[in-house]
């Protein structure tokens, strides 16, 4: 059975309150949402923190067994470059591991996760990590720029030791 055998995760250490943003850019008619967002430090960016995230999930986990890294972000740093690649390195993977980026969408984590699913389905790899991560960028001012936190979760997809799932079966009409 396919599955998710571990997670992760990294959220920033610092906040910004809805009530700092709502009284610097106050929309008229409008009332603050209740919270915060987390924000990235000076030296975060969607590729340390999907680091920190895959670290966190792996913690428990051989290194070794890991045949693929899947990065799925919206903001990543570089254009050209394999951010995946980048993100194996740091976690220090085996060189020979498959790597992809997933971006440009905000569902890229999902799609991530499904050809994870696929790839340990079909016997291509035994276990991918799924790493996503976000820093948005939102003009200030904004309403994203409350809505907008960051962050890093990862997964790792394999056949065997899988997490139990809760399941709903509909009975049907």
């Amino acid at each position: 059975m396919v599955g998710i055998k571990s997670y992760g995760a990294y959220i920033p250490r610092y906040r910004m309150n809805h009530n700092t943003l709502f009284m610097a850019v106050a929309f008229l008619g409008s009332f603050p949402a209740p919270g915060e967002n987390a924000v990235a430090n000076h030296d975060e960016d969607a590729l340390t923190m999907a680091v920190a995230a895959g670290i966190d999930c792996l913690s428990s986990v051989k290194r070794e067994m890991v045949d693929g890294l899947y990065l799925a972000t919206t903001s990543q740093p570089y254009m050209v470059r394999q951010n995946s690649a980048l993100v194996a390195t740091a976690l220090d993977l085996r060189s020979s591991i498959r790597t992809a980026d997933f971006i440009g969408s905000t569902k890229s984590g999902t799609t991530a996760l499904l050809s994870a699913l696929d790839t340990v389905k079909g016997e291509t790899s035994g276990n991918v990590l799924i790493c996503a991560s976000d820093c948005r960028l939102s003009k200030p001012g904004s309403p994203q720029e409350s809505l907008y936190g960051d962050g890093a979760a990862s997964l790792l997809v394999g056949s065997d030791a899988c997490i139990p799932v809760c399941t709903h079966e509909s009975t049907g009409p």
